[in-house]
């Protein structure tokens, strides 16, 4: 018996170890709903952005959150002026209708952050995307602290007065 055989004789002996298993079947496709392109996802090397930051306000001591989510991505963190070293919380999962990875990313930033900022400019966090093929940067959304105003029962009754003659 040649080497051959024995290697051919060795898998006809596996192949029938193996337990029987149905034939395998084309999944069908589900249809996508109208507003979501699935094409644009599957076609691509960069990450894509499916929820950039938006501008937002600190009330009182309540923190600023922002949020970020690309598809296509194995890494997304923040920068909020140019500075790296903004905490980060990272969250990830596979869409389960394409196979899509999807990440996102989210951050507080607090008056501290803002008012500790001495820019000529507002501040600003962008969001950044990042896998094997590039990065990509996503919008600035700038953070400010809110001015609430708050109006005493005597100022409103004095301002109805005025108003009222």
């Amino acid at each position: 018996m040649s080497l051959s055989q024995g290697k051919l004789k060795n898998n006809q002996i596996q192949e029938s170890l193996l337990p029987n298993e149905p034939p395998s079947v084309p999944s069908t496709p589900k249809p996508t709903p109208p507003e979501h392109d699935d094409s644009l996802l599957l076609t691509t090397d960069l990450p894509i952005f499916l929820e950039e930051p938006q501008p937002s306000f600190i009330v009182k001591n309540r923190p600023a959150t922002l949020h970020c989510r690309a598809a296509h991505s194995l890494r997304v963190y923040f920068k909020c002026n140019g500075v790296k070293n903004v905490e980060t919380k990272e969250f990830e999962f596979v869409d389960p209708q394409n196979g899509v990875r999807i990440m996102e990313a989210e951050t507080n930033v607090t008056r501290d952050m803002v008012e500790e900022f001495f820019g000529k400019e507002k501040f600003k966090c962008e969001c950044y995307a990042w896998n094997g093929k590039g990065t990509i940067k996503s919008q600035p959304a700038t953070v400010e602290v809110a001015l609430v105003l708050e109006v005493t029962n005597d100022q409103t009754s004095e301002n109805a007065e005025i108003l009222g003659n």
